[in-house]
C-alpha cells in the first residue's frame, strides 16, 4: 500500500509546483518585476518555502505580496503534512487484518 503514499506525495508536489509557477508568472508576466522567468521562479520558490532570496526583492509597491506568498506556502506545507499523515494512517488501517 506504499503506492497510495507515493501517489499522494506526487500529487501534492505537483500542486505546490503549480502554485509556485503561478506566483512566478504573476511576478514576471503581469508585473515585470524580474528580467527572466527563471529569476521569477527562483524568487517564488524561495518565498514559498520561506527561505527567502536576499539578493532579490519585489518592487516596493508589491513587497507585501511576497510575504503573502510565504504565508500561503507555510499553510500549504502544513496542510500537505496533515493530508499525508491521514493517507498513511488510512493505508495502515486498511492493511491490518
Amino acid at each position: 500500500m506504499l503506492t497510495h503514499s507515493v501517489s499522494a506525495v506526487m500529487i501534492l508536489l505537483v500542486g505546490h509546483l503549480l502554485q509556485v509557477t503561478m506566483w512566478a508568472a504573476l511576478y514576471f508576466y503581469d508585473w515585470r518585476a524580474f528580467k527572466s522567468f527563471g529569476t521569477a521562479m527562483y524568487f517564488s520558490l524561495t518565498s514559498f518555502t520561506t527561505l527567502g532570496a536576499a539578493e532579490l526583492s519585489l518592487p516596493p509597491q508589491h513587497r507585501m505580496i511576497g510575504a503573502f506568498e510565504s504565508a500561503a506556502g507555510m499553510m500549504m506545507f502544513g496542510w500537505s503534512t496533515a493530508l499525508l499523515v491521514a493517507v498513511v494512517v488510512r493505508t495502515d488501517r486498511r492493511a491490518r487484518p
